[in-house]
């Protein structure tokens, strides 16, 4: 497997484990078995992201700076998520909110800056 592919299975993992945890915890308070509403759900963002990482990075008709903002996005939220909740000690759920925003001020700037806005 090649480098490209290796990233899109990372950020689609990524974003696969963001929207099932996500969707999980956001509907646990009203659905009893909201883990069946999120495996769903995160199924399908890991494979939408998976897939616009994998030929966004192969064409060059402009889709580059979107492939590359996920896959920013993937990366800054592991690493956010972890120290979270492996350096400060606080809960998943707790964890979760910051390390979004984190990874998508990330993922837009990263698209912004290949994108030439502000220049």
């Amino acid at each position: 497997m090649n480098s490209r592919g290796i990233t899109a299975v990372a950020a689609g993992i990524v974003a696969a484990l963001v929207a099932f945890v996500a969707v999980t915890e956001l509907l646990s308070p009203s659905i009893e078995f909201s883990v069946f509403l999120g495996l769903p759900a995160g199924l399908v963002a890991g494979v939408v992201v998976a897939a616009a990482v994998l030929f966004g990075f192969g064409t060059d008709d402009g889709s580059r700076p979107l492939a590359a903002a996920l896959l920013a996005f993937a990366f800054v939220f592991l690493v956010a998520f972890g120290g979270l909740l492996i350096g400060v000690g606080v809960g998943a759920v707790v964890a979760l909110v910051p390390s979004i925003g984190m990874a998508t001020v990330a993922g837009l700037a990263v698209f912004l800056w290949l994108r030439g806005v502000g220049r």
